[in-house]
């Protein structure tokens, strides 16, 4: 039996939940309404996420990854949830960035633009952002976190490249040998490289990016940096401002310490400004240093006596001196680089320089020449009489060099020069005749003093009544001979000197002239106590000559050495083959010997190595030069050594063309004086 109460209470209870069940049915319908709302939204927010190559996560209060949107690297998200944030791989490539993080983490503190970087499997390295904040529930208590992430690998190797483009062209700019200067559109500077500090070290105190132009201009002016603008700051400033702002490309200034620098402005195509600094006082001397040698080029070839031009490898006029232009009366108009040369040639056919004739004709004749680039000399006598020394030279680098010398003086000296010349050998002729016939006419008279002299000091026709007459024949006859020798060796000396001496060649047996000429100066060496001696190869060689005129070389010789050859001394000829085949005639003695200094004297006629009056020897000094001049005849020379107190060596050489048989062995005779 059923209690009516508690039936109404059940159906009552039944009713409850039938409308529990339907409220509890539409509040379903409407949480899968929001639920299908709501991942709609997230699908948006991911899809938005992933245009920006970003991503979505969450993590539960135990840090570990509890949602993560599709990956924008094409890695698969499912891998990463319930890991936490040090479970997953990373490069700890800042250690101290990672510290903070962690300690973010710990504190659960929001963070922001976290940078770290991951390999991904199949992708590579990437460079990865986070930014994440805490979320709590209702209660204050932590859940966890959600944040974004962002793949800006990209970004970042944008970033790199940039920097390294950066640094290349600061590093560029550095390199520079000049100073570089780069100012904003608002002249403000950006940037300057290493070189433009040490020029501007003065400035170092405001030398830094930021910096206006006009700040740095007027702290170099105070300072005293710029030289130009000592006593005149303000007009100085100014004048710089101008040339900075204005369209003029580059121009020269001077720094105190003597330093030039060339500067350049340059406006860019975005208003910027580069300026260019560079030290150019190493250059700035150096054309000083070239200014002055041209002045002093200039100076000095302007100062040449000479006319003087220069052209280049065209025939231009390049360089001349004032001579060169008074000589010819070239007007200023036609003295300037770059002149043919062929215009200065015109000017002077023109003005009657080169004579009557064809001035095209007299043009092309010069240039022909100076076509043959062959180096000549001549004189050229002008309209008026000067006489003008041409010298021509063309240089190995091409060009050509001109020199005019007035020599007229000269010539009319050359020409007085040549008239005494003729004269002098008309004069020589007419002494030469003169001589010839003097010493015909002497030898006649003297032939007969010495014959009769002989007749009386022989006594052929009868004794003399006084024995001092004898004594008195005997100087007679001697003195008569010694000038019959002078006689004959003057005009000996005249044939030769006229060309008129006429060898007469035959082969000469050289012991029988030694032998001869020892024989004459025998009773001489006797009396003088000397001992001479002789030496000849065997077999005796046949010399093809004069053999008067070697007699006579050989008795002059051996009479000099006699007679300058103390008591006591040797005197010795010897006869040599030398190795090329010259025959050597050699006379050497021990006598007084001379200086060498003193030789041309000797060699001269009627020289004398002592000329004192109250010499010790007498002689005329016609020896040796007569020696000399027969050797000479014979194609041979002379070969003198002596030295005072040591004696003389005196070698006659005749060409090996001379002998005409000749022996090596030698032998050794004494000649003893008969």
């Amino acid at each position: 039996m059923v209690v009516p109460g508690l039936a109404v209470l059940l159906v009552a209870l039944t009713l409850a939940v039938a409308g529990l069940a339907a409220l509890a049915m539409r509040l379903r319908a409407r949480l899968s309404a929001a639920e299908v709302r709501a991942r709609a939204a997230g699908e948006r927010f991911e899809l938005v996420a992933l245009s920006a190559s970003s991503w979505l996560w969450e993590t539960d209060a135990d840090m570990r990854l509890s949602y993560v949107s599709r990956l924008p690297t094409g890695g698969d998200s499912a891998t990463l949830l319930g890991k936490r944030r040090d479970e997953l791989p990373g490069n700890e490539d800042d250690p101290a960035a990672w510290q903070r993080h962690r300690a973010d983490y710990a504190a659960r503190r929001p963070f922001d633009d976290f940078v770290y970087t991951r390999v991904v499997p199949g992708v590579g390295r990437r460079t990865m952002r986070l930014s994440g904040h805490p979320i709590f529930d209702t209660a204050g208590c932590f859940i966890g976190y959600r944040g974004t992430g962002t793949d800006v690998t990209g970004e970042f190797a944008a970033k790199e490249e940039a920097e390294r483009a950066d640094r290349r062209l600061l590093d560029a700019v550095n390199a520079l040998t000049s100073g570089f200067a780069l100012y904003a559109p608002d002249d403000r500077l950006v940037l300057r490289n290493r070189r433009f500090a040490e020029i501007y070290a003065a400035l170092a105190p405001v030398i830094e990016p930021g910096r206006h132009f006009d700040e740095l201009l007027r702290y170099g002016v105070e300072v005293g940096l710029f030289k130009g603008a000592l006593g005149r700051a303000e007009a100085w400033i100014a004048e710089r401002q101008a040339h900075h702002r204005g369209d003029r490309s580059s121009f020269e200034m001077e720094l105190s310490d003597g330093r030039h620098l060339l500067v350049g402005d340059h406006r860019t195509s975005d208003g910027c400004r580069v300026v260019i600094h560079t030290d150019v006082s190493e250059l700035k001397a150096r054309e000083d240093a070239l200014a002055q040698q041209s002045e002093v080029m200039s100076a000095t070839i302007n100062s040449i006596a000479e006319g003087l031009f220069v052209c280049d490898r065209d025939l231009k006029l390049a360089i001349w001196n004032e001579p060169y232009q008074k000589l010819f009366g070239f007007p200023d108009a036609l003295m300037k680089v770059g002149t043919p040369f062929e215009a200065l040639l015109r000017f002077n056919a023109e003005h009657g320089e080169f004579g009557p004739g064809d001035p095209e004709a007299q043009i092309a004749a010069w240039l022909a020449q100076v076509a043959t680039r062959q180096p000549f000399k001549l004189d050229h006598v002008r309209p008026d009489g000067t006489v003008l020394e041409v010298r021509r030279r063309y240089p190995a680098g091409g060009g050509m060099l001109t020199t005019l010398a007035d020599i007229t003086e000269r010539k009319r000296f050359e020409n007085a020069l040549q008239a005494a010349k003729e004269q002098a050998e008309l004069a020589s002729r007419a002494k030469t005749a003169f001589l010839a016939n003097m010493s015909h006419e002497l030898r006649t008279p003297l032939n007969a003093i010495i014959g009769f002299a002989e007749i009386i000091r022989e006594q052929l026709l009868g004794p003399v009544g006084t024995a001092k007459y004898l004594d008195y024949v005997g100087d007679i006859h001697l003195s008569g001979n010694h000038l019959l020798e002078v006689i004959n060796d003057i005009l000996d000396l005249s044939k030769i000197e006229s060309g008129r001496f006429e060898l007469l060649e035959k082969p000469v047996d050289l012991e029988r002239v030694l032998g001869s000429t020892l024989r004459l100066l025998g009773d001489k060496a006797a009396k003088g106590n000397l001992t001479v001696r002789s030496r000849l190869p065997d077999p005796r060689p046949l010399l093809f000559a004069d053999e008067r005129a070697l007699k006579q070389i050989l008795l002059n010789l051996l009479s000099n050495s006699v007679k300058f050859t103390p008591s006591g001394g040797l005197v010795e000829i010897v006869v040599e083959l030398a190795q090329d085949g010259d025959l050597l005639l050699i006379v050497a003695d021990t006598g007084i010997g001379f200086d060498l200094v003193d030789l041309p004297r000797a060699l001269a006629p009627f020289g004398q190595v002592d000329t004192s009056l109250t010499r010790r020897y007498q002689g005329t000094g016609l020896g040796l030069p007569l020696v000399n001049s027969l050797t000479q005849l014979h194609g041979g020379r002379l070969e003198i050594d002596s030295k005072p107190d040591q004696g003389t060596r005196v070698v006659v050489r005749l060409p090996a063309s001379r002998v005409i048989a000749a022996g090596l062995t030698e032998r050794s005779a004494l000649a003893e004086p008969s």
